[in-house]
């Protein structure tokens, strides 16, 4: 009997140990580049769906996704961090295909803050965007 509760008190532990490695793997900081993968990975997964969902030029809540008549953009919400200022990633379905005029990237940084939006482009009509207004530089390295 001693030896069945030794053996299902270890077992506990190796399931506590991995869950624990999961949870701190899972929270480790997105990253421009970490975040840029998980937002390949969304359309990959969910393309028609996130095209047929452009295509009415409506806002919805798939993830949370918001159509911009001015400008022919549906941006997707895909992820976020931080609570004071932080970062936001999305995907962005463009009309065109081109975002803010620019065909492959696009990069703004406030003269006189911190906030700093970086997009580039993935494949047809869709982009990546990260916001990042606390502008801390390692964030989109």
């Amino acid at each position: 009997m001693k030896k069945i509760w030794i053996g299902a008190a270890v077992f506990l532990l190796a399931g506590m140990v991995v869950g624990l490695l999961f949870l701190r793997e899972s929270r480790k900081p997105k990253t421009f580049s970490t975040a840029e993968a998980l937002c390949v990975k969304v359309l990959e997964n969910h393309r028609q769906e996130l095209e047929a969902l452009a295509a009415q030029g409506t806002s919805g809540t798939f993830r949370e996704y918001a159509y911009h008549a001015e400008d022919g953009q549906v941006c997707f919400s895909i992820g976020s961090q931080g609570m004071l200022g932080g970062q936001y990633w999305e995907l962005i379905y463009t009309a065109d295909g081109t975002y803010a005029g620019e065909i492959t990237q696009f990069r703004y940084e406030e003269p006189d803050g911190n906030n700093i939006v970086r997009a580039k482009h993935l494949t047809g009509n869709w982009w990546y965007r990260w916001t990042d207004y606390d502008g801390t530089e390692k964030s989109w390295q």
